[in-house]
């Protein structure tokens, strides 16, 4: 879950960059260099850098959830291997990315 939060996060906004940003000038500067998207490419991106970051984060601290429930409270790998814990701590970091990429995508922050 971290390591594709990760993954995700270099990707599309350090290695695609400004690819994804519309070749047009704004506010009387020329386009950034090799821009070549549009409005919707870029808001795509936006999109996903915070899909993707917002998992990372939740991703780091479920697993120090994770690391506090075995150590300090003493659950078993058994128990957090169960199907309740598995989702709880795979599913938590990517709804708070999806919630917070949504509310961005709703609001228009991403124009």
């Amino acid at each position: 879950s971290m390591s594709l939060a990760d993954l995700g996060t270099s990707f599309f906004p350090h290695f695609l960059g400004t690819w994804m940003v519309p070749n047009e000038e704004v506010n009387g500067f020329d386009p950034p260099p090799l821009a070549t998207g549009n409005a919707a490419t870029c808001a795509t991106q936006a999109f996903m850098w915070n899909l993707f970051l917002y998992a990372g984060y939740g991703s780091n601290a479920t697993l120090a959830v994770t690391y506090w429930l075995t150590v300090c409270r003493g659950f078993s790998e058994t128990t957090l291997k169960k199907l309740t814990w598995q989702l709880f701590l795979l599913g938590i970091p990517w709804i708070l990315g999806v919630c917070d990429a949504a509310v961005g995508m709703i609001f228009g922050f991403y124009s």
